[in-house]
């Protein structure tokens, strides 16, 4: 009987102390005090720790799409992916810079096939169109292009001002060699449609990319996993984890 009064007083404070950390490490809440002793409080959530903060990095496929049409590589600097955003601006950059240099280089080509045609045909260059530059490729002199107008009954393609459209080659062969001139100009000038479809290609691509990485940064966000904690009228804590999915 001795040895059990003493067993009885150690169990009674080790009783009182366990509940005194207990109530120490229940975090203190109005709701929970005041349904202390309900029995219509089965579960009080007191946190929800995850899932808001990633909704919030969800990423625009609209203005991912946007940034890229308008400067490749933008909709992947707005995604996060930086070195492929500096591949498809280098891309762009170049595809520029090449169409505007071959622009260029037509421009010195023509220059000098029309200097040419000053040089040898007696041409006066001001105010003449593009179809003028082709016809004294084709004949010597505008009275034989005239008259090859006429046979034709073309009245409307001649020149009746003889003085401002006049040309006359001092020989075939400058006529040829200014001809081959024009052509060899006018085929570098066909170069600008590759530029300009590399550039478009080069747009699309960027904005296909960009959507992909939307979608693929979306996607991971589409999946919830929820700890939550909860404490019931018998202060007791449950913990517990919750999976949700978007659509």
């Amino acid at each position: 009987m001795l040895k059990i009064i003493p067993a009885l007083i150690l169990l009674f404070l080790l009783n009182g102390r366990l509940s005194a950390q207990q109530n120490v490490e229940i975090p203190f809440h109005n709701l929970y005090a005041d349904n202390m002793y309900s029995n219509n409080l089965a579960k009080l959530d007191l946190s929800d720790t995850t899932g808001k903060t990633k909704n919030d990095n969800k990423k625009s496929v609209g203005k991912a799409a946007l940034f890229s049409l308008l400067i490749p590589g933008g909709g992947e600097y707005y995604m996060g992916a930086t070195g492929q955003a500096k591949v498809f601006f280098a891309i762009e950059v170049l595809l520029w810079g090449g169409l505007f240099a071959n622009k260029w280089y037509v421009g010195t080509l023509e220059d000098d096939y029309k200097t040419y045609a000053v040089q040898y045909a007696s041409v006066e260059r001001d105010g003449k169109d593009d179809y003028y530059w082709v016809n004294i490729g084709k004949f010597n002199t505008i009275y034989d292009y005239n008259t090859q107008r006429a046979r034709d009954r073309n009245f409307n393609e001649m020149y009746t001002d003889t003085d401002k459209y006049y040309w006359s080659w001092q020989s075939k062969n400058n006529r040829i060699t200014y001809d081959g001139k024009r052509l060899n100009a006018e085929n570098k000038s066909g170069n600008d449609v590759y530029f300009y479809s590399a550039i478009l290609l080069n747009h699309f691509v960027s904005v296909i990319n960009a959507i992909r990485l939307a979608r693929k940064h979306n996607k991971t966000l589409s999946w919830r996993i929820d700890v939550k904690t909860y404490v019931d009228a018998e202060n007791s804590y449950y913990y517990g984890l919750s999976f949700c999915k978007h659509f």
